[in-house]
């Protein structure tokens, strides 16, 4: 029981990771924004102060891709999961709460009746419980999986 309760934990942090992915890539654009501005400005100005702080305007533009480029990589990595959950309904529940940012069950629930799905909030909170259920009998699947193909 409590492997399932630390398996269930695991994979729900995988999902809520998604979240994080996306929120991280938001603040880096902004960042990568102001550095674009930076370098921008810098380009006036002439010397080589200019051209140094330049260049270490590009190395840090650099780093800070690679970091969206690993937290886009998260992000697929769970919309890949969630699209492998075997049910529709299930999948968009998980994609609504997971991967669509800051959604209220509300707003989840109107997505769904846009989509044709119409749920009471109770009924979608025990549809949400059933997809956690069904993702983590796919987790649990896939770990199995991943542990027999490293064992060989």
């Amino acid at each position: 029981m409590r492997n399932a309760t630390n398996e269930m934990c695991a994979m729900v942090q995988f999902l809520e990771s998604a979240a994080s992915a996306t929120l991280e890539v938001q603040r880096l654009h902004r960042r990568l924004d102001a550095l674009d501005e930076r370098r921008k400005n810098l380009r006036l100005e002439k010397g080589a102060v200019a051209r140094k702080l330049s260049r270490l305007i590009d190395d840090e533009h650099k780093r800070e891709l690679t970091v969206v480029n690993e937290e886009l990589e998260s992000y697929r990595r769970v919309e890949a999961f969630v699209a492998r959950v075997p049910k529709r309904v299930h999948r968009t529940i998980l994609q609504r709460r997971y991967l669509d940012v800051g959604k209220s069950w509300t707003e989840i629930q109107d997505a769904l009746a846009d989509d044709g799905l119409f749920y009471s909030h109770r009924h979608l909170l025990r549809l949400h419980a059933e997809a956690l259920e069904a993702a983590q009998k796919l987790w649990h699947e896939e770990k199995k999986w991943e542990e027999g193909t490293e064992r060989r």
